[in-house]
């Protein structure tokens, strides 16, 4: 549980630094991405003499070599649709589709995996899930088709990336997975647009490293919350993600925030507790 809930704090941090950077700075989406998965790479690389383990017998054969090919595939459509939506979206505007996400991936895990299984879970996402939805329904609508078109599919391709990561997960170690995944997908955008290698403004590079930790330690973590407690526990927690980015936009970005959000956090709370009370 511990691994989810760092990672989620983890992931608040980086989705308000990659606001400022992509949205206040105006960095390049495409340049953004490419050093991104630089860095997040070679930052995951410095893990693996301790916490790197690949079966590369079972890698190359059918069916995981199917599983990775989609994983990269889908991870490179997905975080290209992610940054450009969220350079040009508002933050809380950006949330109200972002949180489908987790919601989504918990429904998919629990349809395809019988071991996601179970009656908590179920329950809490219904209303942890309804909840956080309401909050963050206002006066928004499809205004912007071109962004919010994009930013639907990027949260189903991400949920729909999970199942085959959790499949990944059963040959290789978490801290090799996402090396493999991250390299993969920086040399995918390299060669879509070998320009965007142009090195950025050194405020730039440094935020985007920065990025890049807070991404690993996302990531990573919640890799390893995959094995400890399965892909729809875990995304219970993330739940915390999109309610947490919003209040602290109040402070950084200075976005408007209702009382219904704080409200929606107390009750992701009461629902994480839900689940996990009495080892469910």
């Amino acid at each position: 549980m511990l691994f989810a809930l760092f990672s989620a704090l983890s992931n608040i941090v980086a989705t308000t630094i990659n606001k400022f950077l992509l949205s206040r700075d105006k960095m390049n989406v495409l340049s953004f991405s490419l050093w991104l998965f630089i860095f997040l790479a070679l930052l995951t690389a410095l893990t693996l003499p301790w916490i790197g383990y690949v079966n590369w017998e079972a890698l190359i054969s059918f069916p995981y070599l199917f599983y990775f090919l989609v994983m990269i595939s889908l991870a490179a459509i997905w975080n290209y649709f992610y940054y450009t939506c969220l350079q040009r979206e508002s933050l809380s505007d950006f949330q109200l589709i972002a949180v489908i996400q987790p919601i989504l991936t918990i429904f998919l895990s629990m349809l395809v995996f019988s071991d996601e299984r179970g009656e908590k879970i179920i329950i809490a996402t219904l209303i942890a899930g309804t909840v956080l939805v309401a909050s963050h329904i206002n006066r928004w609508r499809i205004d912007a088709p071109q962004l919010t078109i994009p930013l639907l599919a990027a949260v189903f391709l991400s949920a729909v990336e999970n199942l085959f990561i959790k499949e990944m997960l059963d040959i290789m170690s978490p801290a090799s997975l996402y090396f493999i995944r991250t390299l993969f997908v920086a040399v995918i955008f390299l060669g879509a647009v070998p320009a965007a290698i142009k090195v950025p403004r050194p405020a730039h590079l440094i935020k985007t490293i920065i990025i890049a930790f807070f991404a690993v330690l996302t990531m990573v973590l919640s890799f390893y919350g995959y094995q400890s407690i399965g892909v729809a526990r875990t995304n219970i927690i993330f739940l915390l993600y999109p309610v947490g980015t919003t209040i602290l936009s109040v402070y950084l970005l200075k976005e408007r925030i209702k009382k219904r959000k704080l409200l929606a956090f107390i009750i992701i709370v009461l629902c994480i507790i839900y689940v996990f009370l009495n080892g469910g």
